[in-house]
């Protein structure tokens, strides 16, 4: 099954997706001896308790392999069709309220260590993605603050950072521990970071600088979200905010900055003629 399980994986085109979907569909193989309903649904009630969108994430996962093997003729068309008419969870749509900057600044104040700090920085500097960042190499970021990031798709785009956010870097770097791993940020074992972990980190210092997490619907997407608003707040145009953002699709951009109800108000409140 192992090989199967890899050669489903290199289908993927994301380093991010191809980590992410083995990880799961592992974590499912583990609990079953033969892929049945009675086995799927069995996992399926072991993530009953976790969020919504991080059921889905799993359930497609596991779903995409499935009929990958059914593809291959290594599972009954019953059984395949038996699993994929099973209900996925619901996931929360809410738009994500943006951050204002004196939240971003207690999330900031709470930060422990150099590397917390300075993968915050970033993140609320760029809007890059989390997986983004953890898989930024060392010799990806030069002396101009200039960042070259993997986007979805394998795509590379160009993030900046400013001379703050540079130095804060360079603080980081004088306690980044000797390591076989070329990532800029690694854990405490000197290995690649996990992208889980550092979620359950960003949600802790949120929850500690005070902000009301769900109230403003926040997720470790929320930096993201953050930094398009405040930039589109500045009068930064769409098409650069798509540049920045990555998006291949610029409605995807626009979605971000219709989050701020009190936009079109302030801006016609703020016409003088």
């Amino acid at each position: 099954m192992e090989n199967k399980l890899n050669l489903y994986i290199s289908t993927l085109q994301s380093e991010n997706t191809k980590k992410a979907y083995k990880r799961n569909i592992e974590s499912f193989l583990s609990t079953c001896n033969e892929i049945t309903l009675k086995s799927y649904l069995a996992w399926t009630a072991t993530i009953a308790g976790e969020a919504g969108a991080t059921q889905y994430q799993k359930i497609m996962a596991v779903r995409g392999f499935i009929g990958f093997l059914f593809d291959l003729g290594d599972i009954d068309s019953e059984t395949y069709m038996r699993i994929k008419k099973q209900k996925t969870p619901k996931v929360n749509n809410e738009k994500k309220l943006p951050l204002n900057a004196e939240q971003v600044q207690a999330i900031l104040r709470q930060t422990r260590t150099p590397r917390e700090r300075a993968m915050l920085m970033v993140l609320f500097h760029t809007g890059m993605r989390i997986g983004e960042l953890l898989n930024i190499k060392l010799n990806d970021l030069n002396a101009d603050g200039v960042i070259k990031v993997v986007g979805k798709g394998n795509k590379f785009r160009y993030c900046y950072i400013n001379e703050e956010t540079m130095q804060v870097i360079k603080e980081y770097l004088k306690t980044r521990k000797e390591s076989e791993s070329d990532n800029l940020f690694i854990g405490n074992q000197g290995k690649p970071m996990q992208e889980q972990n550092f979620n359950k980190t960003i949600k802790l210092l949120a929850n500690r600088a005070g902000i009301n997490v769900e109230a403003l619907n926040f997720s470790c997407h929320s930096t993201r979200h953050t930094t398009i608003s405040m930039l589109a707040e500045k009068g930064v145009t769409l098409p650069v905010l798509q540049e920045i953002a990555g998006h291949a699709d610029i409605r995807t951009t626009k979605r971000y900055i219709d989050n701020n109800p009190t936009a079109a108000r302030d801006a016609v409140m703020g016409l003088n003629f």
